[in-house]
């Protein structure tokens, strides 16, 4: 077996050995954990309850008389010691939310259901915490020493490995996707107080009985668990390949080898990767070190040079066809990719001898990775199936574009966006007079006018494609609707000629951002592509996750009843979806890279310091790559 194929085989054998042992011991821990507080939940459900419900439910009545006397004195000496046992260690939003309800001299038992929530889900908060720092800890060691000790064997680095804490605390630490683990433990923490909170208030609204009201704080409680899960596996992998990656570096070993897993549940992204040869000095976590997503099984080793492996073996496995079968393992030449093996194993197209004799024959030799700037980016388009494209693909495209053209530091430039749009496709498209619906107001028309100058002209001839032409009114809050001319709010069609004709995009007349905005509707809603790519992006960020009110997050009142799924996005409300199937993704995307406010978008309300916060599209490069390679494609 040689080298490569040696370190490659023992990488795949580790990861899968601290996987097993996460299932076995953390992911049980936790589990225990969550049921524990489940439990705890719906005690004090059940104990709210006892005292009011009767058969059609609680009414928000009782659920909102005052508790006083020994009940109240009682509460608040519980909370307050709370605080000022775990203030300075707990959930800072959490403990904010404590302190604002234990300095109210009246609570009613709602709040009360509602503290006593907040304590429960930090106590859970800080057990994960502590549950998962000590396992990673103890993977990173584990794996640092052996990666070493399997370079060592092969004449590559020290044997005399020490393993320095603070290096291991440096990584666990590390935000690599934006936050590091603790931050995610908080942030989902939170994300269930207020969604158990919500749940009860609507159980309340709704009279639902006490049984079905546990059910559904169950079911809350499970996604959270399985986000929590999720993480654990995440992080592992993140663990894993760090320490592998260290070694690398502490025996000044220049390459490196990436190995998905040979299975059927392998990522489109992850097979692109499979047996790429990468040098350590460029190594990026995301980019071309696992994990490159969600439960990324992927793992990296060493390599002697940047040759892929033409001998020796490597292990794949072969999922149970029935119940009670177990997973089979089998070797297969180091050469063959995920591609080729699921060929001949899988979808059984070929034969090995097949591959045998197309290995014989003589073929092009397959170039070493190059950096993304040598990258042919306008072949690469040209060559991408929109109607199979994925949002990692539209990533991958931005990303490159941005590596190129330092996009990232033209934001707001419109000249200088217009040049590096113009390489790859024509922009600019005049609207004629006659497409303007009559009434159109003029100061609109000027303003869409200037959006589509600098659009790529395929959006412009959506119109014309679709035999619509523009209606444009003045109204408070600028909106898209792509049926027919209408005005107003509620809508009404507007008095002309055919008003179906036309496509509507209102607006104050003031505010800058609005057509580009509404502009990225327009091609939602005549490009189903660039329709499913926003749609999947959406999915892709907040798996998981539940929607909320964004009133509650903008601390704001006046979005009625509309909801988002807040993610990490710049601002919370790109993770709104419409019934219809448009979203907020390539408006919110467009706006702020060609017409960004002054501070930014709104990401939503500091309760602590009561100032707004701020974030713009650099501070999410995933996003803003998402949306140049949609500018660049759709």
């Amino acid at each position: 077996m040689g080298t490569n194929s040696y370190w490659a085989r023992r990488a795949v054998e580790r990861e899968d050995e601290w996987n097993k042992k996460s299932r076995e011991t953390i992911e049980k821990e936790l589990a225990a954990q969550y049921e524990r507080s489940a439990q705890r939940l719906q005690a004090n459900i059940e104990q709210l309850y006892g005292k009011f419900a009767t058969d059609n439910g609680l009414s928000m009545t009782d659920a909102r008389k005052l508790i006083s006397g020994t009940e109240f004195r009682t509460w608040r000496k519980d909370v307050e010691g709370y605080l000022a046992d775990f203030e300075k260690t707990g959930n800072p939003k959490i403990m904010l939310e404590l302190n604002t309800l234990s300095m109210r001299s009246r609570i009613s038992r709602l709040d009360k259901l509602y503290s006593d929530t907040l304590i429960e889900i930090d106590k859970l908060n800080r057990s994960t915490d502590s549950s998962m720092t000590s396992f990673l800890k103890e993977a990173y060691k584990d794996n640092r020493l052996h990666s070493a000790y399997e370079l060592a064997k092969k004449g590559q680095g020290p044997l005399n490995v020490v393993v320095d804490n603070k290096q291991v605390e440096q990584v666990l630490r590390t935000p690599w996707s934006g936050k590091n683990y603790s931050e995610r433990i908080w942030a989902n923490g939170e994300k269930l107080a207020r969604t158990i909170q919500d749940t009860v208030v609507n159980g309340v609204h709704r009279g639902v009985s006490v049984n079905k009201l546990a059910k559904e704080v169950q079911e809350r409680m499970g996604v959270s668990k399985n986000d929590a899960v999720r993480l654990v596996r995440t992080e592992l992998n993140y663990v894993h390949n760090q320490s592998t990656l260290d070694s690398l570096r502490s025996s000044n070993m220049e390459y490196f080898q990436f190995i998905a897993t040979m299975d059927k549940r392998t990522s489109s992204i992850c097979r692109e990767h499979d047996n790429n040869i990468y040098s350590v000095s460029e190594a990026e976590v995301g980019s071309n070190v696992p994990p490159l997503h969600p439960r990324c099984r992927s793992t990296i080793a060493g390599a002697i040079s940047n040759k892929k492996p033409t001998s020796g073996s490597r292990i794949a496995k072969t999922e149970p066809t029935s119940k009670g079968e177990r997973v089979q393992y089998q070797k297969v030449p180091r050469n063959m990719n995920y591609d080729e093996w699921k060929a001949i194993y899988v979808d059984k197209t070929k034969t090995f001898a097949d591959w045998r004799e197309e290995q014989k024959a003589e073929k092009p030799k397959r170039p070493k990775p190059v950096k993304p700037k040598d990258i042919d980016l306008k072949d690469k388009i040209s060559k991408l199936d929109m109607s199979k494209a994925t949002p990692q693909d539209m990533i991958n495209i931005g990303k490159l574009a941005n590596q190129k053209h330092d996009i990232i530091n033209l934001i707001g430039n419109k000249d200088e966006l217009v040049k590096v749009v113009s390489q790859y496709r024509e922009v600019g498209y005049n609207i004629p007079d006659s497409s303007w619906a009559q009434g159109s107001v003029k100061k609109n028309k000027e303003m869409i006018q200037g959006a589509f100058n600098v659009y790529p002209s395929d959006w412009g001839r959506m119109l014309k494609d679709n035999n619509k032409g523009i209606n444009t009114r003045k109204v408070k809050r600028g909106y898209f609707y792509g049926k027919a001319a209408v005005s107003g709010r509620p809508i009404r069609y507007v008095d002309i000629d055919n008003p179906g004709d036309y496509i509507t995009i209102n607006m104050n007349g003031v505010k800058k951002t609005t057509p580009f905005h509404e502009i990225g509707h327009m091609v939602e809603f005549f490009n189903k592509d660039a329709s499913r790519l926003s749609n999947e992006f959406v999915e892709m960020r907040t798996k998981g996750e539940e929607a909320e009110r964004l009133n509650k997050i903008f601390n704001m009142s006046c979005y009625g009843k509309e909801e988002a799924k807040r993610d990490n996005f710049i601002s919370p409300y790109i993770g709104k979806t419409y019934s219809t199937g448009g979203t907020e993704v390539l408006s919110m995307g467009l706006e702020s890279v060609f017409e960004p406010n002054e501070n930014g978008q709104y990401k939503g309300w500091d309760y602590k310091t009561s100032k707004p916060i701020w974030s713009t599209i650099k501070d999410d490069e995933e996003y803003l790559h998402f949306i140049i390679g949609m500018l660049l494609t759709v």
